[in-house]
C-alpha cells in the first residue's frame, strides 16, 4: 500500500466552486468531464476542460429525450452515451459544431439488461432477464446475439444473481475483455465477450443477505457496500472499494458511499496495488485520449473536486 501524495500527485480541474452537487457518476473523454447529479432536473453536467464551460445537455423527464434515471456515463463513438435503468434506454450523443454542444443521435432499447458496456456497435452488459449472467447485443438490433455466465459460484440462481451482484462495468476492447465490479459484494468477474467465457471469477467478502425464495435478495443491515466505482485503460483496471457495513449509511442519512482505497488490477484479474487516500473518493473515470486517471473527492470543506492523477 502507498499513499496518493496531493502535493505532487493530482492535478485538480478548476471547475467553480459549488458546480458539483449532489454527485452520483462520472466519466471522461478528450477534453470533457461528465457528471450526474441526482435529484436535479438536469441531471447531467458536461465540463469542457479545453473552454473551461460547464452545460447540462439533458433534462429530467419521460419525455423522448429526458431521462428518469442516470445509472451510466458512457465515452462511446466520439460522444457519450447515458443508460437509464428506469426507462431501459440507452441514449447516445453526438458533438454538434452547430452549437458547440452536446445532441442527442440515437436511443437503444436495453430492457434486457441492468449495466452495460460499449464497444463499436456492440452493446455487452450484465443480464436483468432471460438466462445467463452477461449478454452480448448488436446496437442495431433487438436481440441478444450470445448470453453466457451464470451465479452459480455465489449459490445463486440468475435471478437472485441480478440483484446481489450489480456493479461497475469496464471494457477493454483490444482484448475483448470486461470487467464486473459487484457494488453490494466485494467481488468482481473479468469475462471475454468475443469468446463468450469467464476468465476470472474473484470474492473478496460475501455480503451478508436473505435470499427470498429464490426470486430476489435483500441485504442485511450488516452487510458491507462493495465497489463503488471502476474505470479502466488497457493494462489496468481501477476500482473504488469502500467496505463499510450497510448500518453506518442507515444511520447516516444523506451521506454518500465512499472509499479511501483505489484498487489496481490487471485484466487477468489480479491484484496489483492499492493506494492510499486521505480524502474521501467517490468516483473514478479513465480518459483514454489524454492517458489520465481522474477522480472525484471531497476537500476537508465539504466540497466535491475533481483531479486528475498524474502518478500512477
Amino acid at each position: 500500500m502507498r499513499d496518493i501524495d496531493y502535493s505532487s500527485e493530482v492535478q485538480w480541474v478548476s471547475i467553480p466552486a459549488d458546480s458539483i452537487g449532489n454527485f452520483s457518476l462520472m466519466s471522461a473523454f478528450a477534453d470533457y468531464i461528465l457528471w450526474s447529479e441526482d435529484g436535479s432536473d438536469r441531471p447531467l453536467a458536461v465540463y469542457d476542460m479545453a473552454k473551461s464551460r460547464i452545460y447540462s445537455p439533458v433534462k429530467e423527464g419521460r419525455a423522448h429525450g429526458e431521462v428518469l434515471n442516470i445509472n451510466q456515463i458512457i465515452p462511446a463513438n466520439s460522444g457519450f452515451a447515458i443508460s437509464d435503468n428506469y426507462k431501459d434506454v440507452l441514449s447516445f450523443y453526438k458533438f454538434s459544431n452547430a452549437d458547440s454542444s452536446f445532441v442527442l443521435n440515437s436511443e437503444v432499447d436495453i430492457s434486457s439488461f441492468s449495466t452495460v458496456a460499449v464497444a463499436s456497435d456492440t452493446v455487452i452488459g450484465v443480464l436483468s432477464t432471460g438466462k445467463g449472467r452477461y449478454g452480448v447485443m448488436h446496437k442495431d438490433e433487438d436481440t441478444l446475439s450470445a448470453s453466457f455466465g451464470d451465479y452459480s459460484a455465489y449459490g445463486l440462481d440468475d435471478k437472485a444473481g441480478w440483484g446481489l451482484m450489480q456493479g461497475h462495468l469496464c471494457l477493454n476492447d483490444r482484448l475483448g475483455r470486461m470487467a464486473s465490479f459487484s457494488y453490494y459484494t466485494a467481488a468482481y468477474d473479468i469475462v471475454d465477450y468475443r469468446d463468450t467465457s469467464v476468465i476470472n471469477s474473484t470474492v473478496l467478502e460475501m455480503s451478508h443477505y436473505d435470499n427470498n425464495g429464490r426470486q430476489y435478495v435483500t441485504m442485511r443491515p450488516d452487510s458491507k457496500v462493495g465497489f463503488i466505482s471502476a474505470a479502466a485503460n488497457d493494462r489496468h483496471i481501477f476500482a473504488l472499494y469502500d467496505g463499510t457495513e450497510l448500518s453506518y449509511y442507515m444511520s447516516h442519512k444523506g451521506m454518500r458511499p465512499r472509499s479511501y482505497n483505489l484498487l489496481v488490477f490487471d485484466w487477468n484479474g489480479k491484484y496489483v496495488e492499492r493506494l492510499h487516500s486521505a480524502l474521501p473518493l467517490y468516483g473514478l473515470a479513465w480518459n483514454e485520449s489524454r492517458q489520465s486517471l481522474f477522480i472525484c473527492a471531497m476537500d476537508k470543506a465539504g466540497e466535491y473536486k475533481i483531479g486528475k492523477v498524474v502518478s500512477l
